[in-house]
C-alpha cells in the first residue's frame, strides 16, 4: 500500500515541476510580450474542493501556490480563494485537474 502511495506521490511530484515550468513560461509570456500585458487580468477565484483532509487541502493549497501566477489566499471548510493572474490560468485553476491529482494521491477512495 505504501509503495503504490509513494509511487503516487512521486509522479505527482514530476507532474507539478513540469506545471510550475509551464506557468513560468506564461508569466514571462504575460510580463515580456505586448500580447501577454494585454491578457493579463488579476482576479480572484473562489471554487469548492472535493477534498476530505486537512493534509489534501494543505498539498493543493501550496501545489497552487507553488505554480507561478497563483497564490491561495484562504482555505475556509471545503472553499478556496485564490488569486490568478490571468484568465488562461483561471480556467486552468477551475478545471480541476491538479485537485484531481492530489485526490489520486492522498485521498483515492474519493476518487472511486
Amino acid at each position: 500500500y505504501r509503495i503504490g502511495e509513494a509511487g503516487r506521490f512521486f509522479g505527482y511530484v514530476l507532474w507539478l515541476l513540469w506545471q510550475v515550468v509551464l506557468a513560468n513560461l506564461h508569466v514571462f509570456k504575460l510580463a515580456m510580450t505586448r500580447a501577454g500585458q494585454e491578457e493579463m487580468s488579476p482576479r480572484v477565484v473562489t471554487f469548492k474542493t472535493q477534498l476530505k483532509t486537512d493534509f489534501a487541502k494543505f498539498v493543493l493549497a501550496n501545489s497552487i501556490t507553488l505554480t507561478p501566477g497563483t497564490i491561495t489566499i484562504q482555505i475556509k471548510g471545503n472553499q478556496f480563494v485564490v488569486h490568478a493572474i490571468s484568465e488562461a490560468v483561471e480556467k486552468d485553476l477551475l478545471s480541476g485537474d491538479m485537485e484531481r491529482r492530489v485526490i489520486a494521491v492522498f485521498e483515492p477512495e474519493v476518487a472511486a
